[in-house]
């Protein structure tokens, strides 16, 4: 499934996001949106990949495949491509991006693919990093793009990436948006999505106050697997007493809600009107 530009424009190009990809032509189409959006807004690009990256996978070639002409973005510098030791340097990405401000950028953008951070550093200095670019996305004009190959991502691990993602994730058919008190989901949402789904709503409910308000306007399609994912997702945070507030979902999703019997769970509420 690719996203319309209507959806990818809604939920936005911006924030600490997750490009969760099952193949190259989609993570192609993604990285490529994201580029996109970047240069229009005069905005700082900075990449890295693995210096012995073959040419066909270089992110210039990659751009150029998608009729993205970034020359002179190259030339003036508003897209450098990093070695992945300066991209990752013991100080974290906060330097490039002062830098890049002080330059007069408006905003800044980081991307690289997780296996080729993975190559220079160690699970957890990985993760660490993932966390600190969370509160720089929300502290600074910063957008962060971060690529993993879904095959790649054990169950604990998905969680692990899904939980400094929770509002970012950008998977074939699953996006979300939204802010601390709600979470948009949008896409078709079957079992090619229940683990992920699962793994998103499980990370909401450990920064939700109390109540998750779960924005279904722009969800067009909810299997059973799924319908179970998003119980089996929030079981946790409603056992600690929080409720689920499930926001204006389409007619025929909100039929299939009450037919399988999800707004009579515990803690699980249907509302009218979408969050965003």
């Amino acid at each position: 499934m690719v996203f319309s530009e209507e959806l990818q424009s809604a939920l936005g190009w911006d924030g600490h996001l997750l490009l969760l990809h099952q193949t190259e032509p989609e993570r192609h189409l993604e990285l490529a949106a994201w580029v996109r959006h970047g240069l229009k807004r005069d905005e700082k690009i900075i990449y890295t990949q693995l210096e012995d990256e073959p040419p066909a996978r270089s992110i210039l070639t990659l751009l150029a495949n998608q009729n993205i002409n970034i020359n002179g973005a190259l030339r003036r510098k508003q897209f450098e491509l990093l070695p992945l030791h300066e991209f990752y340097s013991p100080d974290g990405q906060l330097p490039l991006v002062e830098m890049a401000l002080a330059e007069g950028y408006r905003a800044v953008r980081l991307s690289a693919e997780a296996n080729a951070a993975l190559s220079i550093l160690p699970k957890t200095r990985h993760h660490e990093l993932e966390s600190a670019m969370e509160e720089m996305c929300r502290t600074h004009p910063v957008s962060a793009l971060c690529q993993y190959d879904r095959a790649m991502l054990t169950d604990d691990r998905l969680h692990e990436v899904a939980s400094t993602h929770v509002r970012g994730v950008r998977a074939s058919q699953l996006h979300t948006g939204g802010q601390s008190d709600h979470l948009v989901l949008a896409g078709e949402l079957d079992a090619s999505t229940s683990d992920l789904l699962a793994a998103v709503l499980r990370a909401a409910g450990t920064d939700s106050p109390g109540v998750l308000r779960l924005d279904l306007s722009r969800v067009t399609f909810l299997s059973v697997v799924a319908a179970r994912a998003l119980v089996e997702g929030t079981q946790g945070f409603r056992a600690c007493g929080g409720r689920v507030l499930l926001v204006a979902p389409p007619t025929d999703i909100e039929w299939f809600i009450r037919a399988l019997g999800v707004d009579r769970r515990v803690r699980v509420e249907l509302a009218g009107e979408a969050a965003l």
